[in-house]
């Protein structure tokens, strides 16, 4: 498959949008279908007054639907709008997976479809009727005024024929001529300062891995990729021929690290970051790899995990905690540059090193941003404004001449021009340069600033079970890429997250009768039947906010905030088996272990109270009989029981714990032992006398993490069946580097 992407214009844009307008009233601003409106001006989709997560082709999709409902749109329309002749890409699967998307957005299906029917082999139609809203600015949809057409005409008044008497002096005429040249090339300077700057795009693409891995972080020394691959609960360190080709592993020492974005000038080094457990935040010791053998060395006592190298090789860059510093190149004389809000990682200096540019991260809200700092520490200062359309962005890298920066922003890559010819001025503002269907992350420039390599996923996952007469994960529910499943009591009624959109849906055990119940941009995790199957307790984060938790209403999606006006960033909702209470617990990775606690909120007086001796403790999970309530330590080392009866906590495991499951009959606590480890395996406890046994080993299953780009907090999903058989998400994503060709102003 070969891909090109291509960005629309707002010209274009705009057009389509008027269109949708006129064809309902001159100037509408808003067309309305059933409970949903498409704000035309602002190029949102919203649902009830609240704004739906839509990505821009699925928009336009939308829009040619709304401009003629009840038509039939053709695919070939749709490729001319959306994929024109000079734009390469897999129509089918880009088309499929766009409408798939406008669905998901609507609450959609296409077995029983509300708003668009497919019409097999010919195209779309819109079903619902459309209503426009005629409230828009008229000059938005008009041309230009009469006095902005003339902008750009001669000024000058008509030649005549002097008489003698007025012709001036050969002197006072060279004067005269000295200043009119002098305005005509000014006028030119200034036309060419302020034309538009033209637009940096991808003209070609190619795929050069095809091992599927899950990757991170590229380095390139030219003609080789070096980047580090997960497989079997460890990293490989990898490398591939920028032309493509055979990936090949490079032994090291080491089994959990990351490429810490570090390639010496020299092009002799690499720099490593590696941790002794998988959160590389609190424990992340720097190492130097010599190229392209050698044992690696210790940076000093630097802990970081993420570096860079100065131009000539002789001092590193790196953050640690809220820092950004500066030390000599084996590690010693550190000095701190900047003090930062929240964390610092990424850190790169400009080819000129005048400033340093890294991606700040908060770990409260998941949230990240890009931010820049003088070399000498003055200046601090967000990269890009609140205005701009590029949430989430991070992870920033340079062409060698410093005329341009990369990053990523919500799955698409953008260019900032920062330096033009001396005849052109740079753009102000970053153009985006992918628009899917694939999600790219992790972009770095060749030696020549010519072409571009990232990592293009796919994320999908699949619900595996464990089958004990075939000794065999055999697939769940194949029809859905999510996970994360929870069952209602009686047995008949599935609640599950999808991925990668990561919303609330349920059905039937057997996949019919699927409801969405969230929408983007909510993302929701760990779902909670309700005693008597009415609602549904989850956590819910918007983007740049914290972790809540919802209480959904199953028959009309309507949803309760658990704890209103407080301070948030709770999860891991548990149900008492009446039902008349609900315990949680912290996110982890944004609180201190000092803080966390386990409480439990009682829904008819809404009054909060901690468990006692919970202190330092996080994922409760009650007990189908209701006497026993388990947790995890915060560094997920012990699982405890306390007991209702004695009210005493207790130890049960101690071991790496992740996702603990009671069994059906309170007996027995399921769990895996969570992610690097050489032997993976899912294990159960019994509670009565504390005997622990192997239930199946989960070596080369690939297992499907959720989690923001920087934690992984969420870890592997694993949970239970009705019939406590064990349930895993497998990762069945597409991961590949792919190359992108530039063509840049």
């Amino acid at each position: 498959m070969v891909l090109k992407f291509r960005r629309r214009g707002k010209e274009a844009y705009t057009c389509s949008l008027r269109r949708v307008c006129m064809s309902t009233s001159p100037s509408c601003r808003v067309v309305r279908f059933g409970s949903f409106e498409a704000d035309v001006n602002a190029r949102e989709l919203r649902k009830q007054g609240l704004r739906v997560k839509l990505q821009d082709q699925p928009f336009q999709i939308l829009v040619m639907l709304l401009e003629r409902p009840g038509e039939l749109v053709t695919r070939e329309e749709i490729q001319q709008r959306l994929w024109p002749g000079d734009t390469f890409v897999d129509f089918d699967h880009g088309l499929n997976n766009a409408v798939n998307r406008l669905r998901e957005a609507l609450g959609d299906s296409a077995e029983t479809p509300r708003f668009i029917e497919t019409l097999p082999r010919k195209g779309y139609r819109f079903l619902a009727a459309v209503n426009g809203q005629a409230n828009a600015d008229p000059a938005s949809v008009s041309g230009q005024s009469g006095q902005e057409r003339q902008v750009g005409q001669s000024s000058l008044p008509s030649a005549a024929h002097p008489d003698a008497s007025s012709v001036p002096n050969m002197g006072r005429l060279g004067w005269r001529a000295s200043v009119l040249a002098g305005g005509i090339a000014a006028t030119i300077l200034m036309f060419m300062w302020l034309r538009p700057t033209s637009v940096p795009k991808i003209v070609g693409s190619a795929q050069i891995t095809h091992d599927g891995l899950p990757k991170t972080e590229l380095v390139t020394d030219g003609s080789r990729l070096y980047f580090t691959e997960f497989a079997d609960g460890h990293s490989i360190l990898s490398q591939v021929s920028t032309a493509g080709g055979e990936t090949a592993h490079i032994a090291i020492p080491f089994t959990n690290f990351v490429l810490s974005g570090g390639l010496s000038p020299n092009r002799s080094e690499l720099l490593l970051a590696t941790s002794s457990t998988d959160d590389f935040t609190d424990d992340s010791r720097l190492w130097s790899l010599p190229l392209p053998t050698g044992s690696p060395r210790r940076v000093g006592e630097v802990v970081t995990f993420g570096a860079s190298w100065s131009r000539d090789g002789k001092t590193i860059l790196y953050g640690h905690g809220h820092d950004l510093y500066v030390c000599q190149a084996d590690g010693s004389r550190p000095r701190k540059l900047a003090t930062i809000s929240d964390y610092p990682t990424g850190a790169r200096w400009s080819p000129q090193e005048d400033v340093v540019r890294f991606t700040e991260y908060n770990p409260q809200t998941d949230a990240t941003s890009l931010w820049e700092v003088a070399s000498d520490g003055s200046g601090l200062h967000r990269l890009l404004s609140e205005g701009d359309d590029s949430p989430q962005e991070c992870c920033g890298n340079w062409t060698p001449d410093g005329k341009y920066y990369f990053f990523q922003s919500a799955g698409n890559i953008w260019v900032l021009q920062e330096r033009a010819g001396f005849w052109r001025r740079a753009g102000k503002k970053p153009v985006q340069l992918t628009f899917g269907p694939l999600a790219m992350t992790y972009s770095v420039p060749s030696s020549d600033g010519k072409t571009l390599f990232v990592v293009g996923q796919q994320r999908r996952a699949e619900v595996v079970s464990y089958d004990p007469k075939s000794s065999q994960f055999v697939p769940y529910m194949s029809e859905i890429s999510g996970g994360q499943l929870d069952f209602s009591r009686d047995g008949n009624w599935i609640a599950y997250v999808a991925y990668p959109e990561e919303t609330l849906w349920r059905s039937k055990l057997d996949g019919s009768e699927r409801q969405q119940l969230t929408y983007s941009p909510l993302r929701v995790a760990l779902p909670r039947w309700s005693p008597d199957g009415k609602r549904i307790a989850c956590m819910v984060s918007e983007p740049g906010k914290q972790w809540r938790i919802f209480l959904i209403s199953t028959s009309d999606s309507s949803a309760q905030d658990l704890l209103p006006g407080k301070n948030n960033n709770v999860g891991d909702p548990t149900w008492s088996p009446d039902g008349s209470s609900v315990a949680f617990g912290s996110v982890t990775f944004a609180v201190k272990s000092s803080a966390t606690a386990i409480q439990v909120l009682d829904l008819q007086s809404k009054q909060v109270s901690i468990v006692p001796g919970s202190k330092g403790m996080f994922s409760p999970r009650w007990s189908p009989n209701g006497r026993f309530l388990a947790a995890l330590s915060t560094d997920s080392q012990k699982l405890m029981i306390f007991d209702f009866t004695t009210h005493k906590w207790s130890a049960l495991v101690n071991r790496r714990i992740g996702y603990p499951s009671w069994s059906k009959d309170s007996k027995y606590i399921f769990f895996d032992d969570a992610s690097f480890t050489e032997d993976p395996a899912f294990y159960r406890v019994k509670i009565s006398d504390r005997s622990l046994q192997r239930v199946v080993s989960l070596k080369g299953m690939r297992q499907f993490v959720a989690g923001g780009l920087f934690t992984s907090w969420m870890g592997a999903w694993t949970g239970l069946t009705p019939d406590d058989s064990p349930l895993l998400q497998r990762d069945i994503s597409t991961q590949e580097i792919y190359t992108l060709d530039l063509q840049l102003p």
